[in-house]
């Protein structure tokens, strides 16, 4: 960037990665340098009081919507709400085994979902094409936990057209 060897001027969409790693470690300027290079990114949050949240959900459309909350608990509340509503849902968090997380991704690939409600362990490793929704139902407790959320979901969405939903 210093010798105007990159041409920044086509560029959409931005994934910094382990950008918070990079600031703890002396690089913020770099970072400035490369966030004042690039077209404004934004991302909105959408303010629902907690009983509406359900009933917001239902305005979207979803191609397979990836769904983010908080605790196991919440997971599975939220997911017996979404089957009451009609939707094809499976669950992911901690407390599954690897063969049943890999039985879960091997049906949202297949196109057998509309929703995939997990807590942050579904967002390390997705490779799904087709998810046209990120639902962020609990926002973190943390912000290195939201920090560390939207980037592993952000690398897998890059090149797809996807709505990102924050709930506040």
């Amino acid at each position: 960037m210093h010798r105007g060897m990159i041409d920044f001027s086509d560029i959409q969409s931005v994934v910094l990665d382990e950008a918070d790693e990079m600031l703890e470690i002396g690089f913020a300027e770099d970072l400035e340098l490369i966030l004042e290079a690039i077209p404004k990114v934004r991302q909105t949050a959408y303010v629902v009081p907690r009983a509406h949240k359900v009933t917001a959900l239902d305005l979207e459309s979803p191609t397979l919507a990836l769904i983010f909350c908080r605790t196991r608990i919440e997971v599975d509340e939220l997911a017996e709400r979404m089957v009451g509503r009609g939707y094809r849902v499976e669950v992911m968090h901690g407390g599954m085994t690897q063969n049943i997380r890999d039985r879960v991704i091997k049906k949202a690939r297949a196109a057998a979902l509309d929703l995939l409600i997990a807590t942050d362990v579904a967002a390390r490793g997705l490779d799904i094409e087709h998810i046209s929704h990120v639902v962020n139902f609990d926002v973190p407790s943390s912000p290195e936990s939201y920090v560390h959320r939207i980037g592993r979901t952000g690398r897998a969405l890059l090149a797809m057209d996807v709505v990102s939903i924050n709930f506040a």
